[in-house]
């Protein structure tokens, strides 16, 4: 069936204690890790949320994560990725997530919207292996942990008709969730 490569937190385009090496740093771990996913070519890479450190990154981090992705797709590696509360807008403005999932072929990034049916959340990569991504709500805590709960019973219900699949749930959830 194939590995699964997680990465979660990355925050490409953070600039830690104000230091631009730090920045250069955080980009080059990341380039790490797409080699080692170009090396092992797993089925997917999965991001578990806040791969930019902003919504709204600047231009040259999304070109620079942009031919990341490409070379990704180019091998067949998949990449499914959760939105977190660092690249997610408090708006309904489009995400660098869902831009780069209109982009790129194989780039998976669901967000979901009032009125948008939660089949959307569900990625299928072949028959036997399906994410079902859950998007990140700008709440209270009180309010995110009511949404969880509801979020386990969609996931098991939406995949209950998959038989045969892995199954696997993705998001970005605090610790205090």
């Amino acid at each position: 069936m194939g590995q699964i490569l997680h990465v979660s937190d990355v925050h490409l385009s953070a600039t830690p204690f104000g230091l631009a090496e730090r920045h250069d740093d955080i980009f080059e771990l990341f380039e790490e890790t797409v080699e080692v996913a170009l090396r092992e070519r797993p089925r997917a890479l999965v991001v578990g949320g806040d791969l930019f450190d902003t919504w709204k990154p600047p231009h040259d981090d999304v070109r620079r994560a942009l031919r990341l992705f490409k070379r990704l797709a180019g091998a067949g590696v998949k990449v499914v990725a959760a939105h977190g509360e660092h690249d997610t807008p408090k708006r309904r403005d489009a995400s660098v997530l869902e831009l780069l999932d209109e982009a790129i072929n194989g780039f998976y990034a669901p967000r979901l919207y009032a009125g948008v049916e939660a089949e959307r959340l569900i990625v299928r990569i072949g028959d036997d292996l399906a994410f079902y991504v859950t998007p990140f709500i700008h709440e209270t805590t009180d309010v995110r942990r009511r949404l969880l709960l509801s979020v386990f019973k969609r996931f098991a219900e939406h995949m209950r008709g998959l038989s045969g699949a892995r199954k696997v749930l993705v998001g970005h959830f605090s610790l205090d969730v």
